[in-house]
């Protein structure tokens, strides 16, 4: 028998409704924005077309600080708060 990840109580004896928003999967859009990014830094070349060099590594740098604080915020979030 299946226990509930909230409370350990048998799921048969309730049920718990999850929001999609608050689900811990990471969602297409940003698989997508961490590949752009790691393909980036690989080889940055088509970011210093559109950008001076000395701000390609500044724009990175904001870019992997946004994906990751997205990442931890549909964890945390997802977790309802428990550590």
């Amino acid at each position: 028998m299946s226990k509930c990840g909230y409370c350990g109580e048998s799921m048969d004896q309730h049920m718990v409704l999850k929001c999609k928003k608050m689900s811990n999967e990471i969602t297409k859009s940003l698989y997508e924005r961490a590949a752009c990014w790691m393909a980036d830094t690989e080889d940055s070349c088509l970011l210093e077309e559109t950008m001076p060099k000395e701000d390609v590594d500044a724009y990175l740098m904001d870019e992997a600080f946004d994906i990751m604080n997205e990442i931890y915020q549909i964890y945390s979030e997802s977790d309802g708060g428990r550590k």
